[in-house]
């Protein structure tokens, strides 16, 4: 009488091997908290070393209270009443500054998508919306660091200091930045290329910084 073995019982077969469980960090507040802390110092790193970034950052505002401030002065003489035209445009500057330093921020997500390097945080054991929030603190940060330089301009145009109100400027600033970061990363979730990226950026601000008489009076347009 002959036997059938059923296969694999062979005598020396290998047993199956058993597949590992894959035992992912607990997605924490402290993880949360350290994602975001890593986003932000990489943001950081990113405009210490852009020395041409830095650059052009600390030359527009000079341009544009030095430069257009005296030119349109004599155009716009009385529409300010007493008030210099670069001391009136000191407030708008400011503004501006933060607002573009912030938008251009947001710039980066579009960058690390279309280099891939996106892909590599998205697959990170953290949550997605620590990724967004480090880089609208990172944007935020970088966007007082640019105010502040504008508001150490201050005396420069006629403006007087005062700690409370140079308090009061730092906080706003900050919290404008962070919510003009976040509405950029918000439109740059959508874009594929930076090119549309930087198009749709100008349809947005420019729109703002010359209608919202942050550079010359309003009293006389159409």
């Amino acid at each position: 009488m002959t036997t059938v073995s059923e296969p694999g019982a062979a005598a020396g077969a290998p047993a199956p091997a058993r597949a590992t469980p894959i035992h992912l960090p607990e997605q924490s507040l402290r993880h949360d908290v350290r994602a975001v802390k890593v986003v932000w110092q990489r943001e950081m790193i990113r405009f210490s070393q852009d020395k041409v970034r830095i650059l052009t950052s600390l030359l527009q505002p000079l341009l544009y209270m030095f430069v257009l401030g005296t030119g349109l002065s004599s155009l716009t003489r009385g529409a300010t009443g007493d008030v210099n035209l670069r001391t009136f445009m000191f407030p708008g500057v400011l503004a501006v500054s933060v607002l573009f330093t912030a938008m251009f921020s947001a710039v980066s997500i579009v960058w690390d998508r279309e280099f891939g390097f996106l892909r590599e945080m998205l697959v990170a054991p953290v949550r997605r919306g620590s990724i967004l929030v480090g880089k609208a603190i990172g944007g935020a940060t970088v966007a007082t660091i640019q105010g502040a330089f504008v508001l150490a301009l201050a005396p420069l145009v006629g403006v007087p200091y005062a700690p409370v109100m140079v308090l009061v400027l730092l906080v706003e600033m900050l919290v404008l930045g962070f919510s003009v970061t976040a509405f950029g990363l918000v439109l740059a979730a959508r874009v594929k290329q930076i090119q549309s990226m930087m198009g749709l950026m100008q349809m947005v601000l420019l729109p703002l910084m010359f209608l919202s008489g942050a550079l010359y009076p309003l009293a006389n347009l159409p």
